[in-house]
């Protein structure tokens, strides 16, 4: 075995093989493409400028031989660089790739461990170059960026027929319906947003947006309790309030005690104090995680996602659970993006990416709060109810999201109306389900939403929802 075929960094006789394969079979160079991607996988420079040529001719229809490679690299200057014809003829003559599929994943694997170092290095300069603590966790986020980004490079992944699609999709009505679910998804804890959604899918983006004060947090800790008090685990980044005031919240809603008496215990009542106890002992317990980092990365918060499903898997997350199956963040607009000379909407724009993208590699329900711009409080005549098209700083919000959800209280603007103590859940996207209303009880002293009884739940009302 040469020296080469054992090196780390590459494996010369490997590339070498996959471009004799692909000059003696043109057909098998889109084959080793959706391996190996660009030509910067190939460690030798040489090899780079013939792949180059073989992907070029083959994208533009030309024939591919020896002969048609020589002449696209002395057109571009390359030829003499390569070593001449004498170096392509050389490869013609090599012994082609025994198998074509293996030695493409050499060479990936190859150039992934390069990439790799590259990255560390450049992170390490940078942090000795910039000499101050706090920056150490911005460049250890990069790093970790740029080596996630090579994990999920390309892959001998190839199209596939819809029969699997199928399959997989009839599998898991099966699945759902010998559990006796009525639903493919994790049930959001309402009946009647669950019967619209399906409940909480797996891969997909929620975002639930509402003017300030209308209670979106609120109902984002309340959906975050029920699912975790099924044994579905919730990871819940919140950006905007510490730890301690989510819990007092998750606290309020549980005992139904009022959250502005935390200020001033010495107002419970012994009622209050029991049912507080109460509620300490049921949500201990639950599979519910909380990170309240101010400003943190996506970036950060794929990788502490990915460390808990780790200590999930490996039963060392400290509490029972049917494993990670919703992350909340609260909310898009307070997320950092490391590079700060974008414009606003460009940061949020990648933020929203991000986090669908999160939501399809990690097969997780994303659920993202947004805020709303301020047209909702301008808008002529009474109904203030909000659209698609009041998302704050970013119509890519709009585009990513699979499902977005508003949070309207009308009592917010009309002091005497009729549905007082009552919130619209309004969904105004859904790529797989009805659009429409819902509406909840909300007690806002608790910060508590409940279904409405049926009786309350008023048919004309029904007959909209169901839209």
């Amino acid at each position: 075995m040469s020296a080469d075929e054992i090196h780390t960094e590459y494996n010369l006789q490997a590339e070498g093989g996959i471009l004799s394969s692909c000059l003696l079979e043109p057909a098998r160079i889109d084959e080793v493409r959706t391996i190996v991607g660009t030509a910067e996988s190939f460690y030798s420079a040489s090899n780079r400028w013939v792949y180059q040529a073989l992907v070029s001719l083959v994208d533009d229809g030309k024939s591919v031989g020896t002969a048609e490679v020589a002449e696209w690299l002395n057109s571009r200057g390359a030829l003499r660089t390569v070593g001449g014809t004498p170096y392509i003829a050389q490869l013609a003559f090599t012994q082609p790739a025994a198998d074509l599929e293996e030695q493409a994943r050499v060479v990936r694997d190859r150039y992934r461990i390069r990439r790799a170092k590259a990255l560390m290095s450049e992170a390490l300069a940078k942090i000795v170059a910039g000499g101050v603590e706090q920056d150490v966790q911005k460049y250890l986020e990069l790093l970790e960026g740029g080596i996630a980004s090579l994990s999920q490079g390309v892959d001998a992944r190839e199209l596939r027929r819809v029969v699997e699609a199928l399959d997989a999709a009839y599998t898991a009505i099966q699945e759902a319906s010998a559990r006796g679910d009525a639903l493919t998804g994790t049930s959001t804890g309402y009946a009647r947003i669950d019967k619209a959604t399906g409940g909480l899918q797996g891969s997909d983006l929620v975002i639930v947006a509402g003017r300030p004060g209308s209670g979106k947090t609120a109902f984002a800790i309340n959906m975050a309790a029920r699912v975790a008090g099924r044994g579905d685990g919730v990871a819940f980044f919140s950006l905007e309030q510490p730890n301690m005031q989510l819990g007092q919240r998750l606290l309020s809603l549980d005992g139904k005690v009022d959250l502005s008496k935390f200020r001033s215990p010495r107002f419970l009542s012994p009622d209050e104090w029991r049912r507080l106890a109460d509620s300490l002992a049921v949500l201990r317990p639950l599979p519910l995680w909380i990170d309240d980092t101010a400003a943190i990365t996506v970036s950060a918060m794929r990788s502490r996602i990915r460390r808990l499903k780790t200590q999930i898997a490996a039963g060392r997350a400290g509490v029972q659970t049917n494993g990670l199956k919703v992350v909340v963040v609260d909310y898009i607009q307070l997320c950092d993006v490391p590079d700060g000379n974008k414009s606003r909407e460009q940061q949020v724009a990648e933020v929203s990416r991000g986090l669908k993208m999160i939501a399809k590699t990690e097969n997780l329900c994303v659920l993202a709060l947004s805020q709303l711009n301020r047209g909702v409080e301008s808008r002529a005549g009474k109904d203030r109810r909000p659209q698609l098209s009041d998302l704050r700083e970013s119509g890519a919000i709009e585009q990513d999201a699979d499902v977005v959800m508003f949070v309207y209280r009308d009592e917010m603007y009309n002091p005497e109306s009729e549905d007082r103590g009552v919130a619209e859940i309004i969904i105004g996207k859904q790529r797989q389900g009805p659009t429409g209303t819902r509406k909840l009880r909300f007690t806002g002293e608790y910060g508590r939403f409940d279904d409405l009884a049926d009786d309350d739940y008023y048919t004309e009302f029904d007959d909209v929802a169901d839209n």
